[in-house]
């Protein structure tokens, strides 16, 4: 008997009486069931009842069918035409619009100029360094400040917040498409926040200019800082001319999946916050995005 299947065999024994009594009720629920799975194994766990990687096999099995997200929290697919109310969002910068069933945003970034290139001899670069030490010490050996070459003049973005109560434990999930006209870089930002919404944690996805794969990063925001949980390269470019699903879980014990189109594409755990969310942001750094549903669920509290 190969350790899968005697793992099986003892979980039967072990559970027994729960899968008996449920399966005696008029209607048999699988999440109740899951859940009473769970509550058994923390016994076990608390009494010493079983072995202990038993128990850890057992968790993570029973894990892969736990679905506690059974609460609709939040829902929007913009049929409408309207994002301000039946749910209402705020729009706290930038522009977004709804057209044909899709909530719309369009931000462009312009970079700045390149610093020119100097050319000339021996001679005149004498002459340029020469000065620039004079005007240096006219000024006081003071310095100012320059605009790197090639940066982006400026951060402009569009933001859109949407105030629902969201559990620790979530289930959110989005269809949404973007357009890159020339190749245009694309970032856009979404996730649950608390108090402030630039708070939180946030899915951000960045496809560089030019095409190709794109990559996405799980952050957490505090007010003191930003962090990395984890991150994905080579993930498939949002601009292709199809709608994509993305879908982020979140347990009760911090762990997060991400999938898009039904590929996982992050398992991470992080349990930086562990207080309800107030809130879900959508922020668009570049790029033109169409975001056709959302909707988020919960578990009991």
């Amino acid at each position: 008997m190969t350790a899968k299947r005697a793992l099986a065999f003892v979980a039967a024994l072990t559970l027994a009486p729960a899968i008996a009594a449920r399966a005696q009720s008029a209607e048999p629920d699988p999440q109740a069931l899951i859940e009473e799975l769970n509550a058994l194994i923390e016994r076990g766990e608390e009494q010493r009842s079983a072995d202990r990687p038993f128990l850890r096999d057992l968790r993570e099995l029973v894990a892969r069918f736990d679905r506690p997200w059974q609460v609709q929290l939040f829902a929007d697919d913009f049929d409408d035409g309207d994002y301000t109310r039946s749910p209402s969002w705020t729009v706290t910068a930038g522009e977004f619009w709804v057209e044909a069933g899709t909530l719309k945003s369009r931000v462009e970034v312009a970079p700045a100029p390149s610093e020119p290139q100097r050319n000339g001899s021996e001679g005149d670069t004498a002459s340029r360094v020469f000065g620039e030490i004079l005007e240096e010490a006219l000024n006081g050996g003071r310095e100012e400040a320059q605009q790197q070459p090639g940066a982006a003049v400026g951060t402009p973005r569009a933001v859109i917040t949407a105030p629902v109560t969201i559990t620790n434990a979530f289930a959110l999930s989005t269809q949404l498409s973007a357009q890159a006209p020339g190749g245009t870089a694309q970032r856009l930002q979404l996730g649950p926040y608390q108090a402030d919404a630039e708070l939180g944690y946030r899915l951000s996805y960045l496809a560089a200019e030019g095409g190709g794969d794109a990559s996405l990063e799980m952050l957490r925001i505090y007010s003191r800082g930003t962090s990395v949980i984890d991150s994905a390269d080579s993930v498939p470019n949002l601009a292709d001319g199809r709608t994509h699903t993305l879908e982020w879980s979140r347990d009760r014990n911090g762990e997060m999946v991400v999938r898009l189109d039904g590929q996982e594409i992050m398992r991470t755990v992080d349990r930086g916050f562990r207080d309800p969310f107030d809130g879900l942001v959508l922020i668009n750094e570049g790029g033109e995005f169409g975001l056709h549903s959302v909707s988020v669920r919960g578990v009991e509290q």
